[in-house]
């Protein structure tokens, strides 16, 4: 029996106010990336899927948010077909006996998936697996700088902390989920450094700037409404 770790990213669009009467969300998911690491954290796998989104409308904020472009949207499958495709990744991998964690940067992709889940009436038999045996890695990155209650931005942690070959872009979900991963690993393998340019105290007491989708669309982002 072999563990393996599924990190993954979402990307959103805003759902108009008058769509939540039937959706009942303020965001709907139009991009999965996935990276699949073995039980030594090595990178197995990859997954990535847009999706075409039934409610939410993806505006000139979000473009230059994600990179997002509508073209890329327009032959994308829809919610429940993604969702089929990346189980099936997952399987290619994944036999009988072995068990697969989640990771995710914040607990926002997992809520958002569940409820999207249900709402598509995405019935696989398969789908428990994705509601349990989540890890939050943003999390466990506060408790590495001794600030468990701090929520760094995932561009944050990269910025302070010494990891190769990181992908650069931001707001993509195959990329967050690949650094997540980097990150994820480097923390459980207990080889996570601090930038030598950045002392562990400054650290702390520095104020980044980021920009995340939880500061854009601020606290209606995952209520149900």
């Amino acid at each position: 029996m072999k563990q393996y770790y599924v990190v993954i990213d979402l990307e959103f669009v805003k759902v108009p106010r008058n769509m939540r009467k039937i959706y009942k969300r303020g965001t709907e998911t139009v991009q999965i990336g996935a990276v699949l690491l073995d039980e030594d954290f090595n990178i197995i796998d990859r997954f990535e899927s847009f999706i075409s989104p039934k409610y939410g409308w993806l505006d000139s904020e979000i473009m230059t948010l994600t990179g997002i472009k509508k073209k890329m949207l327009y032959n994308a499958p829809d919610f429940y077909t993604a969702m089929k495709r990346f189980n099936d990744w997952i399987e290619e991998h994944i036999k009988n006996g072995d068990t697969v964690k989640f990771v995710e940067w914040s607990d926002s992709d997992q809520r958002q998936l569940e409820y999207e889940m249900v709402f598509h009436g995405f019935d696989d038999t398969r789908e428990n697996v994705l509601f349990s045996g989540w890890i939050d890695c943003q999390t466990l990155f506060g408790a590495f700088m001794n600030e468990p209650n701090r929520r760094y931005a995932l561009q944050d942690a990269l910025s302070i902390t010494v990891i190769d070959q990181y992908d650069e872009r931001m707001h993509d979900a195959l990329a967050d989920a690949y650094n997540t991963a980097i990150l994820f690993g480097a923390l459980m393998k207990k080889e996570l450094r601090l930038s030598p340019y950045l002392t562990k105290k400054e650290a702390e007491t520095t104020k980044l700037l980021s920009c995340t989708l939880g500061d854009l669309f601020g606290n209606a982002l995952f209520q149900h409404v």
